[in-house]
């Protein structure tokens, strides 16, 4: 390879160009000596990167390796996964938050494994699991495939705007779509696209971190143009961070026979999709003084009060699969804040063990704490 640039791309703020092929081979050599030795890494398998890659979503690398061996332990192969339940996928999950990853993990593994176990291998193909975006399409296709496109996560961001000392607005598709193709241009001529993709975030994420980069370390300081203009601590841009809500949910605890009444979350902006206790939602101005605890889920700041369904109640309610539940003005605006809720009809019961099995997000676990005497006591 020559010292010759990767061929560049004009895009809207200006021209974007590559690395020389000496960056690249820098930044590989750099690579092969220092990187961190991840279990995700130990094989080029592209089940296990599909694996690693999804787990990797919103969640740092220290809390992804341990669940992720545990996870391989039990489900080896994406036909392992597609055979279990999805109850078992979330027990080998717990922990790991975010769990709508693990319920299109599962989806999507059984529609691999009735395709003969083979992982799509283009990004297009891909994109068409469901939980599979464009990050994890393009990280499973270069890291396993060697499809030469370049990965845009957090790491990379940071590394290519500092590199090229521009105030990319990385949360917007114009600006988004700039440093796609720059990353595109990184993995253009070099050896691995793999290998490339997996040095520059492991360049972020060591480095050229946010608070204290290591520029004396750096393979590519030489030509960053965020350290020679001095300007490395104000990239990249930080987004604008979302509006906290606060609500107030009053699960209510309605118990027969050792089991609760639970229903299916379609409409508390929080746990959509988990089994959860029957109640009202209230999304508030400020914090109610009436609480048992509060749990904090992305920007939903939630104060939980747990309420026992007096035992008449309890007792007049049909043993039936679905029974209404008086709700309190639910749906409606009130000056209290927006008021919303789960639908009006108990789904199911079930025990306690079972449900922190199927729905083992920590506000749960929380609350099932609570729950256990007073289910206990009139069991």
């Amino acid at each position: 390879m020559n010292g010759n640039r990767v061929q560049a791309k004009s895009v809207n703020r200006k021209t974007v160009c590559g690395p020389t092929s000496e960056t690249q081979q820098d930044l590989l050599g750099w690579y092969a000596k220092h990187q961190r030795q991840l279990p995700w890494r130990l094989r080029n398998d592209p089940y296990e990167i599909w694996i690693s890659e999804t787990m990797l979503q919103q969640t740092t690398t220290a809390a992804v390796a341990g669940y992720f061996v545990k996870f391989l332990a039990r489900f080896p192969d994406v036909h392992s996964l597609a055979r279990a339940s999805l109850s078992e996928v979330f027990e080998l999950w717990s922990g790991l938050g975010y769990y709508s990853r693990a319920r299109n993990l599962h989806k999507a593994a059984l529609i691999v494994s009735a395709n003969g176990g083979v992982m799509p291998k283009s990004v297009a193909e891909l994109l068409e699991l469901p939980g599979v975006g464009p990050y994890t399409a393009r990280a499973v296709a270069a890291i396993a495939f060697e499809v030469p496109v370049g990965v845009v996560d957090g790491n990379t961001i940071r590394v290519l705007s500092r590199h090229f000392g521009e105030p990319f607005k990385w949360w917007e598709a114009g600006d988004r779509k700039q440093l796609q193709e720059a990353a595109d241009l990184w993995v253009s001529g070099a050896v691995s696209p793999g290998q490339m993709n997996q040095a520059l975030m492991e360049l972020g994420a060591t480095l050229c971190t946010p608070s204290n980069p290591a520029c004396l370390l750096c393979p590519i300081s030489a030509s960053c143009q965020g350290r020679l203009k001095q300007e490395l601590l104000s990239l990249p841009l930080r987004k604008t961070q979302r509006a906290r809500e606060i609500w107030h949910w009053q699960p209510q605890v309605m118990e027969r026979s050792g089991t609760v009444a639970l229903i299916h979350n379609t409409k508390l902006p929080f746990l959509k999709g988990h089994w959860i206790f029957p109640g009202p939602g209230r999304r508030l101005m400020r914090p109610p003084k009436n609480f048992g605890f509060r749990h904090s889920i992305t920007h939903h700041d939630i104060y939980v009060r747990v309420q026992k369904l007096p035992v008449s109640k309890m007792q007049s309610l049909p043993a039936r699969k679905k029974l209404g539940v008086a709700q309190d003005g639910l749906g409606k605006r009130s000056s209290k804040g927006n008021v919303s809720t789960i639908c009006s009809e108990v789904e199911k019961w079930e025990s306690l063990t079972r449900l922190s099995q199927a729905s083992p997000s920590s506000i749960l676990k929380k609350i099932i704490k609570v729950v256990a005497p007073l289910v206990s006591s009139n069991s």
